[in-house]
């Protein structure tokens, strides 16, 4: 995530905790019955590994990092209202939800779901 120092460090910290929170959140059912069946850890859940990390682990800190990155883009597109400040609120727009779709891809792929995008036409 790149940031231009508009970010405050607590205000980081708290997007990342509600991140993790609302990760946890969503994997609860799937993480009980992993540690019912033995794993104790996030990386002891039988997965492909990549670089040397579990496929679970990286996916779990992506979920984390997008959601991140989404809340804080959100609370701080609309500072800038000028005329172009309007236009880059606009495409930050289309930034959150696709760190958002990314962070519910990393999930679905934790929780084994297939992806899919429905829209109404």
């Amino acid at each position: 995530m790149r940031l231009d120092g508009t970010v405050a460090h607590e205000r980081l910290r708290h997007a990342a905790r509600d991140a993790v929170l609302t990760v946890n959140d969503e994997l609860a059912a799937w993480r009980a019955r992993q540690r019912a069946a033995g794993a104790a850890t996030l990386a002891d859940v039988p997965a492909p590994h990549i670089d040397g990390e579990s496929a679970h682990v990286a996916r779990y800190r992506r979920a984390v990092y997008h959601l991140t990155h989404a809340d804080v883009t959100e609370k701080y597109r609309g500072y800038d209202t000028t005329k172009s400040g309007g236009q880059v609120a606009a495409d930050l727009a289309a930034t959150v939800d696709d760190s958002r779709r990314a962070a519910r891809w990393a999930i679905s792929d934790i929780l084994g779901i297939a992806r899919s995008t429905v829209e109404l036409i």
